[in-house]
């Protein structure tokens, strides 16, 4: 059944008035903020009140401005008259950008220190390709155009943008920051290398060339690879820490990755394997062995 409009029984009723309630066509309705009010006086002046609601005048420069509800809601907007974000304590010296960076909502890859370090050791490194794709997933949902899947498979010659993104992220939000994103980077790139050293070195007793080296140093079981992968930890933790820092205090509500779930039991189960197998073949196997 079509309803029609009380002042035009001719024409279908677009909505009702958010005051009185009745149902009116397009033309007999105007918008307040966030509702429509008919043209009678006692619903107009509602409207107008509602209106009003919007505009604020920027401490600045005096500019009046409509306020989105978001706006409203967070208070915290750009004067598009100064160029001035308010609501942000702003440094002297600070781009506009980095203030306007400071009104996006913060949101990385939430993991407790304790989870990365484990799931890392008992997965040889393949876990820090997963926190190398899903901080990089979220950057792409800010808006950046990037395929987070092979910056994940390529991360050191990524790693240095991303770090820097999470440093400048902690450091615009006041957040202690312990670590910088070039001196994580060089550290990461000897470690890489060394390994590859470590890795080929029996080149330098055949003067056979082999090639032993992925992407980037993923699949390190045994003792020589958990000394490989507590240095990575020892720079890659920071930069957690720093992100989760970020969470504690600009988004409380986002749920906290404590908990193992059962694929992180399923690949401790299996690093724990491996490892138990390399002891037993690598030294104890041997040992017995000996003639």
């Amino acid at each position: 059944m079509t309803d029609f409009c009380a002042n035009h029984p001719d024409r279908p009723a677009a909505a009702p008035c958010h005051h009185c309630g009745k149902l009116y066509c397009r033309d007999c309705l105007t918008e307040g903020a966030e509702f429509c009010y008919c043209l009678d006086p006692a619903c107009m002046a509602i409207a107008h009140r509602e209106q009003e609601s919007k505009l604020v005048t920027c401490p600045v420069c005096s500019a009046v401005l409509e306020l989105t509800l978001e706006e409203r809601t967070r208070q915290r907007f750009l004067c598009q008259n100064c160029d001035r974000v308010i609501g942000v304590v702003e440094k002297e010296g600070q781009p506009v950008w980095e203030m306007l960076d400071a009104l996006e909502p913060i949101r990385y890859f939430d993991v407790s220190a304790n989870k990365l370090i484990v799931m890392t050791f008992v997965t040889g490194g393949y876990y820090l390709f997963y926190w190398f794709y899903r901080h990089w997933k979220e950057v792409q949902t800010h808006g950046a155009d990037i395929k987070p899947f092979w910056r994940a498979v390529f991360a050191p010659f990524f790693c240095r943008e991303l770090f820097s993104i999470l440093e400048a992220k902690g450091r615009g939000r006041q957040i202690e920051v312990g670590w910088s994103a070039a001196r994580v980077t060089l550290l990461w790139w000897i470690a890489i290398i060394v390994h590859w050293i470590y890795a080929n070195r029996d080149v330098f007793e055949t003067g056979e060339i082999s090639i032993n080296l992925p992407a980037w140093p993923i699949g390190l079981f045994g003792l020589p690879g958990r000394f490989f992968l507590g240095f990575f930890l020892f720079l890659f933790v920071p930069i957690q820490n720093t992100v989760n820092e970020l969470h504690d205090k600009f988004a409380p509500d986002l749920p906290r990755n404590t908990r193992f779930s059962n694929w992180n039991i399923a690949a401790i189960i299996y690093g724990v394997t491996i490892d138990v197998f390399w002891i037993f073949y690598g030294y104890i196997y041997p040992a017995f062995m000996k003639p």
